[in-house]
């Protein structure tokens, strides 16, 4: 998996909470002063991608984030640039780099700098610009396996525009970790419409519950808070199972996890907590797992922990199993295939018959041009028709040059 990088070098399911950027002045989230940011586009998209596809595809991820029922927040376009010159210009840039990709940024996919108001009004965003890497990545708009998505990860970097952190959840648009194929970031999550509804709602706003209020990132000091929903209003304290956090005293179970897909501090953990590994009685079905020494619950686990390990998926799947991040996001084990005849009835997506190998996945019953989550619910294991709303689609496909 490679990394996320915004605003300088770092490295549909139920809530999961959602982490927004912290004014250390105001101590409160920096937002735009109005609900409604104007982005120009580079006009020629990516090198990869020659038949238009590219733009549109930028077009659907900024759409996206304009179709949540409990926000009036909408991004425009302010029209087309020759220009990939991402400045603190006074232009909102979002620029492909084919060559020149910045050093002190190396490895990152995506790279989003904010500027914020250093006058009067430090917790308002002035700009921002985004720069998707086409130095050292492969684009595709039509779910190409050996490429990074547009969409996806366009519609992650304009979560961060909008000013949300990353996400501990492995299903949200705004997890810290991508890797080619993955189109289900086209989606938002509940914890993403969490977080745009929190910035930007329509009227006054009110939580029902903790999944409602955010964790509060320090990025220009001030250190990481949390917030719960006390009587209506987000207020500083503890919270519960699986919502953000950076430190043990944000959770009420007293125990914060570091996500070890991305372990560094300025990435939120999740809140966890006890469990039995013989009953698996995590919420929300998450994984019971002993990985980190006690038995905890696993956020976004489905039966592996974490990439690194394979105990439970080699005890499943034998030596062919693989924890991996699967179609929808969640940790799975899978095992790999060339050929469907090595997967007993399921198919192996990803298969040539060569190197490198497929997985085993179960076909969805979803046929082509259904709407669609992510390719687990299609016939054809691939979501990633064009639109705002993807749809079931063919693979393999590859809409990129050589």
């Amino acid at each position: 998996m490679q990394r996320w990088t915004l605003a300088g070098v770092l490295a549909a399911t139920s809530a999961a909470g959602f982490t927004v950027v912290r004014d250390p002045n105001t101590a409160a989230p920096i937002r735009w002063p109005t609900p409604e940011v104007s982005l120009t586009l580079q006009q020629d998209g990516s090198d990869d991608v020659a038949d238009g596809s590219d733009l549109a595809a930028m077009r659907n991820a900024m759409a996206v984030w304009g179709l949540v029922t409990c926000s009036d927040f909408a991004f425009s376009e302010a029209g087309t640039t020759p220009s990939r010159s991402a400045t603190d210009d006074g232009t909102n840039l979002v620029t492909f780099l084919e060559s020149g990709w910045p050093g002190g940024a190396s490895g990152a996919v995506a790279l989003t700098t904010w500027y914020r108001d250093t006058g009067p009004n430090p917790d308002q965003w002035r700009e921002a610009d985004v720069i998707l890497n086409g130095q050292d990545f492969c684009w595709a708009t039509q779910g190409a396996l050996t490429c990074h998505d547009i969409q996806s990860v366009l519609t992650h970097e304009l979560g961060h525009v909008l000013g949300l952190w990353h996400a501990a959840d492995p299903q949200a648009t705004l997890y810290a970790r991508t890797q080619e194929g993955l189109v289900y970031g086209r989606n938002l999550a509940a914890d993403d419409v969490a977080g745009l509804c929190y910035l930007y709602p329509p009227g006054a706003f009110t939580c029902a519950s903790d999944a409602d209020c955010p964790a509060m990132f320090g990025y220009y000091g001030g250190g990481a808070v949390r917030t719960r929903c006390s009587a209506g209003s987000c207020a500083q304290g503890s919270t519960t199972y699986g919502l953000d956090c950076f430190a043990a005293s944000h959770c009420a179970s007293g125990q914060c996890m570091a996500d070890p897909e991305s372990p560094t501090a300025y990435e939120p953990g999740f809140c966890t907590q006890a469990c039995s590994l013989a009953a698996q009685d995590c919420p929300q079905g998450d994984l019971c797992s002993d990985a980190s020494g006690a038995a905890l619950c696993w956020r976004g686990r489905d039966d592996c922990p974490n990439t690194a390990r394979r105990t439970e998926c080699q005890a499943s799947l034998g030596s062919n199993g693989y924890c991996v991040q699967d179609s929808d996001g969640l940790l799975r084990c899978r095992r790999t295939c060339l050929v469907d005849e090595h997967c007993g009835g399921e198919e192996c997506y990803g298969g040539t018959g060569g190197v490198p190998p497929g997985f085993c996945k179960p076909v969805g019953a979803k046929i082509l041009g259904e709407p669609c989550e992510h390719g687990l619910e299609c016939a054809q294991l691939t979501c990633a028709g064009a639109g705002t709303t993807p749809t079931c689609s063919p693979w393999p496909y590859s809409n990129t040059t050589p």
